[in-house]
């Protein structure tokens, strides 16, 4: 995820769009999770990355958990150090790499593996986000392990949650390379962060359709992502965020939580 450009669209998507979620009669299930335990065999547990210094945050395995069939991952205000053989001044801890400080919040963070690297299809996930104008969760793409070319990073940002510009925002984005930037904001009736939400996205060679609780609010042409893509959650502080917590303006723990994923495919004849 990258910071957004400043230009924002505010969508009413009941009046912008009539049509609903594709119909499942053309669509078979590819693989999903509904979190009843946490399952190693599909799920990285990112462990001592912070986004190659660009939050304030830094993801660790211990952020990570199930409880009642939901994914949970935290973000507390803790004081963290990256042990010293996890440091590479390129890839992981990078912010303590550059500055020689511990990091002051930790957050979590999950990508599926390569054996479920998806392609065309349609993407579904029921999440609860939490809200503060700091926070920075997220739920979202990038180009799956296996796939070898750079120049694409292939990143859809299916719901990535600016904190600053509100809790009845959300946010979408493609990257294909850094820093191009395709950046929209949405707010549709009556949606709020903190709310159980379908967030969706319908994936074909040449368009792609963003859907919340199966109404569409967000279709782009010739997007040029064709690569298959790992999935990701995760939790996190803006960049920049300060040690301290505004004088109350902050209640830590925060926690994202994640009913299901599910993943469709083109039914086979």
């Amino acid at each position: 995820m990258k910071l957004p450009a400043t230009f924002l669209i505010l969508l009413n998507t009941c009046l912008l769009f009539g049509q609903i979620a594709p119909e499942r009669e053309n669509r078979q299930l590819v693989w999903e999770d509904q979190f009843d335990f946490l399952d190693t065999v599909i799920w990285n547990v990112i462990d001592n990355f912070d986004h190659y210094g660009t939050s304030s945050s830094v993801f660790i395995k211990d952020n990570v958990r199930t409880r009642n069939g939901m994914l949970l991952l935290d973000l507390k205000k803790e004081t963290y150090s990256c042990p010293s053989w996890a440091i590479d001044p390129q890839w992981n801890c990078v912010l303590q790499n550059k500055t020689g400080n511990p990091y002051y919040y930790t957050a979590g963070r999950v990508e599926s593996k390569q054996a479920f690297n998806t392609s065309f299809g349609y993407i579904e996930a029921r999440i609860k986000f939490p809200y503060n104008k700091h926070l920075w969760p997220a739920f979202w793409t990038f180009a799956g392990d296996g796939v070898d070319r750079p120049e694409n990073a292939a990143e859809i940002d299916i719901a990535e949650m600016l904190g600053e510009f509100g809790p009845n925002v959300m946010t979408t984005n493609i990257h294909k390379d850094y820093p191009d930037d395709y950046f929209m904001a949405v707010s549709p009736d009556n949606y709020h962060w903190e709310n159980w939400h379908i967030y969706g996205l319908e994936w074909t060679p040449t368009e792609l359709i963003w859907y919340l609780d199966g109404i569409p609010v967000r279709t782009m042409e010739n997007h040029g992502i064709v690569d298959p893509v790992k999935l990701i959650f995760n939790t996190g502080m803006r960049p920049f965020a300060p040690v301290y917590d505004f004088l109350g303006e902050m209640n830590f723990p925060y926690t994202m939580y994640v009913d299901f994923v599910k993943v469709y495919g083109p039914k086979e004849d």
